[in-house]
């Protein structure tokens, strides 16, 4: 039996069926993008509160879904728009004998690629140039904010994550960053970054963590908003 639901301003297909033992969920692309199958059983009240429960994980599955559906449209020719922290710029491809590589300039993504590099091969340079802009604008947002708060991360990695915009290795001292924070305003990465370097000084999300980020990056719940509405728009 399937029904339609608004949970969280979402829209959501719920599931339901004798056979399924568990609540799960899937994100396709289509509208509404969220479907969940949930035993025949289960409230409307339990559906809600796991909803939420995992909202900022739904949301962040649907951003990867939607980017990985987009990249692969993408062609990586002279002309094509790209975003790059929160704009549209437009992309100019030039064919060299030189290494290949990207670099940005007065409003332009340039890619320089060897001559009848095929789409994929181009895709390939766009994504080392994403990842060492990404990289770079870390270690300078990580430069402001680690001698206010006291705290050093030995290493940030930018990777792909289908579930968080970042990740902290207490331990180690390390922090992941998503690659899809490129494509989004710098205040979303700010504040991405700044939440991983709090996880140094307390490890849980509770009161103490959230006075911290209020000191640190006082503007971390306007950046989760923005998080929310370009996870839908970004490339």
């Amino acid at each position: 039996m399937q029904q339609f639901m608004i949970i969280a301003d979402h829209p959501v297909i719920i599931n339901r069926s004798a056979s399924y033992k568990n609540i799960t969920l899937r994100i396709v692309l289509s509208n509404p993008s969220i479907r969940i199958s949930v035993p025949m059983h289960a409230s409307k009240a339990t559906i809600e509160h796991f909803f939420i429960s995992n909202l900022e994980q739904i949301e962040a599955m649907q951003a990867e879904v939607f980017a990985t559906a987009e990249a692969s449209a993408k062609q990586y020719v002279t002309g094509e728009m790209h975003h790059l922290f929160g704009e549209l710029y437009p992309l100019k491809v030039e064919e060299s004998s030189q290494p290949s590589g990207g670099h940005f300039d007065n409003g332009t993504i340039y890619l320089s690629v060897k001559k009848g590099a095929s789409r994929d091969d181009r895709g390939i340079v766009m994504d080392k140039f994403l990842r060492e802009t990404l990289k770079e604008k870390t270690l300078e947002v990580a430069a402001r904010l680690e001698p206010k708060m006291g705290v050093h991360a030995n290493k940030f990695t930018m990777r792909l994550m289908k579930t968080r915009w970042g990740s902290c290795n207490i331990n180690k001292k390390t922090i992941s960053i998503n690659l899809l924070l490129v494509q989004m305003p710098l205040i979303c990465l700010e504040s991405v970054v700044a939440h991983e370097l709090v996880h140094l000084l307390e490890t849980n999300h509770n009161k103490r963590f959230y006075s911290l980020m209020d000191q640190y990056y006082p503007a971390w719940q306007e950046a989760n908003e923005l998080l929310k509405e370009f996870s839908h728009k970004v490339d």
